[in-house]
């Protein structure tokens, strides 16, 4: 079974959630690290099972919150991420680099697989299941 690393590459805790479960944070790149991002982990299975996981058959749903930012410049912010027909099986490691978003609002969020290759994991309109509500 593979996992998904959710990596941050800002200066700041990052707090995520994904499919409806807070994960929790993710600590700064700082000095004492090299820069280096920190990351959280989360297996992938077939489908969403509720537990948090990254579903390689259903949409799923980031939710992404830096508390540090008081005037909610950058999120809390939501991706939908779709990885069914990306040749991503439960077997395959996938990574995500979710940072600050460089506009107001928007996601900036880069998925890729262990392997190095970009994953475009964008989601057809009538693919994306709904946001029903959890907060970081």
């Amino acid at each position: 079974m593979g996992n998904c690393y959710i990596f941050n590459p800002a200066n700041g805790v990052l707090e995520v959630t994904l499919n409806g479960v807070y994960l929790g944070p993710v600590a700064p790149a700082a000095p004492g690290d090299a820069y280096s991002p920190q990351s959280i982990v989360t297996p992938t299975t077939r489908h969403d099972d509720g537990q948090g996981t990254l579903a390689i058959s259903d949409p799923n749903h980031l939710l992404i919150y830096y508390p540090d930012d008081p005037q909610r410049q950058y999120g809390p912010y939501t991706t939908d991420l779709c990885l069914a027909g990306r040749h991503v099986s439960v077997d395959d490691d996938v990574i995500i680099y979710a940072g600050r978003p460089p506009v107001t609002g928007a996601p900036a969020v880069v998925t890729l697989t262990s392997r190095g290759f970009l994953i475009d994991t964008r989601c057809q309109p009538s693919k994306a299941k709904p946001h029903t509500g959890g907060a970081a």
